[in-house]
């Protein structure tokens, strides 16, 4: 809830030194879905969240999907299906 509150009225104050340190308890199989094309949030990026959260792997969203990966819902079901096929081997 804090973290929420401190996004409402600014998104990069949320994530301070407190929430980097947080990533590195987290246990659960984690799936980075990125863009290079990410006009808010560069792609280098990823590398930081993926050596942070242990055994936590990156799909890579097409470049046009920008920061909001879901408002094209073509290009959400590749994305989608890529996740499948990273998180379980199968592809779709």
């Amino acid at each position: 809830p804090l973290s929420m509150a401190r996004q409402g009225l600014s998104v990069t104050a949320s994530y301070n030194a407190a929430f980097v340190a947080a990533l590195d308890s987290i246990r659960a199989p984690t799936v980075l879905v990125w863009s290079p094309g990410d006009p808010r949030v560069p792609f280098a990026a990823s590398r930081t969240y993926l050596d942070a959260i242990r055994g936590s792997r990156l799909v890579t969203a097409p470049a046009g999907a920008g920061h909001d990966l879901l408002a094209d819902s073509l290009g959400s079901a590749r994305i989608i299906c890529d996740l499948v096929q990273h998180v379980t081997g199968v592809t779709p």
